[in-house]
């Protein structure tokens, strides 16, 4: 049987992990990615990425994006409403291929107000390839060596 100070416990870890990606958001410096075409959907939203959170790790460059929705969606499971997602990207250059990791969703823009939703990496990341006239593809363009880095 669970104590309550065992549920206080878990109530505060999820408090202080809450804290945590908002202290993280209010701190980075968001830079706008020029992009050709809705970045959700056929939502138009802006795209933006975290320039201190780019990592290149062998054929693999990350970075933390921000999306900005013009029009609020609901969560997968279909109760809250966002208009922010923080995310990581995973590009693979050389096989012009990106894959989406771990997320939070915001119910207010610039990953502002409650987070109404979290999902962690897959185990296994899914690649999709980057789509001609993409955000990912304005993406490819400012991260992967070969396309010539944005910065």
């Amino acid at each position: 049987m669970l104590t309550s100070s065992y549920h206080r416990s878990l109530r505060a870890s999820a408090v202080s992990m809450l804290l945590a990606v908002a202290a993280s958001n209010a701190h980075a410096e968001w830079t706008v990615v020029p992009a050709t075409g809705p970045v959700v959907d056929d939502t138009p939203s802006t795209l933006s990425i975290d320039r201190d959170t780019v990592v290149t790790n062998g054929r693999e460059v990350t970075v933390r994006v921000l999306v900005d929705l013009s029009d609020p969606h609901l969560t997968a499971d279909g109760h809250e409403a966002f208009r922010s997602v923080i995310g990581d990207k995973i590009l693979r250059c050389e096989e012009h291929s990106v894959a989406i990791g771990r997320t939070t969703s915001f119910e207010k823009h610039h990953a502002q107000g409650d987070v109404v939703g979290m999902s962690d990496a897959p185990a296994s990341l899914r690649f999709d390839a980057v789509l001609p006239g993409s955000t990912d593809e304005a993406l490819e363009r400012l991260l992967c060596p070969k396309t010539k880095p944005g910065f």
